[in-house]
């Protein structure tokens, strides 16, 4: 049986939702982060050092890791109003998005971002997991069903039992 190759993932940004992303790729044995970014110097060195990532490349803006690193797809966690410039470079360059939440700064780069991704052929998609979580799935499903009466406002979040709230307007 042949051993496929890991998919290749970079950061561009390395604050704090980076983390998170880095939790969640590391839980992968199919996934090697091979690079970052970080507009601070230094910030993206550290950020992989932390992870023992010590082969992995850092670089101090988006565009150097793009045209110097070999990789799937990116994780865009930057600030908002970058967000969209970093994907669409990405996605030019014939990587994969997965860009933090909110999308862009304004509807015209949305709009941008999603035409790049046509154009190219390569998936952008946007970190709003929740929709994909086990709790909104069946709250969700709990709503449409209408159990629940008709309600304006749905609550839900996660803690030790997790809590859900509804309430009639």
């Amino acid at each position: 049986m042949g051993m496929e190759r890991k998919l290749r993932i970079g950061f561009i940004g390395t604050g704090g939702i980076a983390h998170t992303h880095m939790h969640a790729y590391k839980s992968f044995s199919d996934i090697e982060v091979v690079g970052a970014a970080d507009i601070v110097p230094g910030k993206s060195r550290a950020f992989l050092d932390k992870y023992g990532l010590i082969g992995a490349r850092a670089f101090d803006s988006a565009e150097e890791l793009i045209r110097n690193v070999e990789m799937d797809g990116v994780s865009v966690c930057t600030y908002n109003k970058t967000h969209a410039e970093c994907a669409i470079a990405a996605l030019e360059a014939g990587v994969h998005v997965l860009c933090e939440k909110p999308m862009s700064f304004t509807l015209q780069e949305a709009v941008d971002m999603v035409r790049a991704s046509r154009k190219s052929g390569k998936i952008l998609t946007i970190g709003f997991q929740p929709r994909y979580d086990r709790m909104r799935q069946k709250v969700d499903g709990m709503i449409e069903s209408g159990v629940l009466g008709k309600y304006t406002i749905y609550r839900a979040g996660e803690g030790a039992a997790g809590v859900f709230r509804a309430e009639r307007s």
